[in-house]
């Protein structure tokens, strides 16, 4: 099972990027809801735009992968609940709700470090660990 997944994470974001860099820079999320609907997605879906960051991104593009197998086997990290506590009663749930894959594109920071682009959906309207509510 561990042989369709790819250590992977969300790039923290501040709330307002870019545009505000000074407004609570410490607190940053994993990402932001797009907070607009799209014709193609189901009722009970929404957007959220976010970059994925992985070291093995490279290494498995030169062994032949493409860039949408490399996202979903990344997605399938994501998607994986943390291990449960040691006397927890509750079965955990994925940190993010279940993500799919809406768009990617594949880019390089100016250090040359690979990550994607993507608008993933999920089926939580309001996650914590997301800017704004879908």
């Amino acid at each position: 099972m561990e042989t369709n997944k790819i250590k992977c994470c969300l790039r923290p974001l501040t709330e307002f990027g870019s545009v505000l860099p000074t407004w609570n820079p410490n607190k940053k999320k994993s990402g932001r809801y797009a907070c607009s609907r799209w014709s193609k997605t189901p009722k009970k879906r929404y957007a959220v735009l976010a970059y994925i960051d992985g070291d093995d991104f490279d290494l498995r593009l030169d062994q032949g992968f493409e860039e949408q197998e490399i996202l979903k086997m990344c997605l399938n990290h994501l998607n994986t609940p943390p291990p449960r506590k040691k006397f927890g009663r509750r079965t955990p749930k994925p940190l993010y709700g279940n993500l799919d894959l809406y768009r990617a594109t594949y880019k390089r920071t100016p250090e040359g470090k690979p990550y994607f682009e993507v608008i993933l959906m999920t089926n939580q309207r309001k996650n914590r660990n997301f800017w704004g509510n879908g």
